[in-house]
């Protein structure tokens, strides 16, 4: 499962031109983790983001039921941030 979810981050990377952070640190910008900056400045994902996209398009699946492949990427930055505001 690991290395499926793994795989999927890589994928959405591309398609999104944002950098996936599994465990994000302590940033040197004051604002890079504050959870009200707009998606349109953030420069990468997380896992929870990740899991948040999956969820918002997949509702009702567990981590059991996941085909990786079934989801659908986004298109692009802002259409991944949109399914995480939805």
């Amino acid at each position: 499962m690991k290395a499926a979810f793994l795989g999927f981050a890589k994928q959405v990377e591309q398609s999104t031109g944002l950098s996936f952070f599994e465990n994000p640190g302590v940033d040197n910008l004051c604002f890079a983790t504050n959870p009200e900056l707009r998606a349109v400045y953030k420069s990468y994902f997380t896992t929870a983001d990740l899991w948040h996209y999956i969820f918002a398009l997949m509702p009702g699946v567990n981590e059991e039921q996941l085909e990786f492949a079934s989801i659908p990427l986004p298109e692009n930055a802002d259409a991944f941030w949109c399914f995480l505001h939805e």
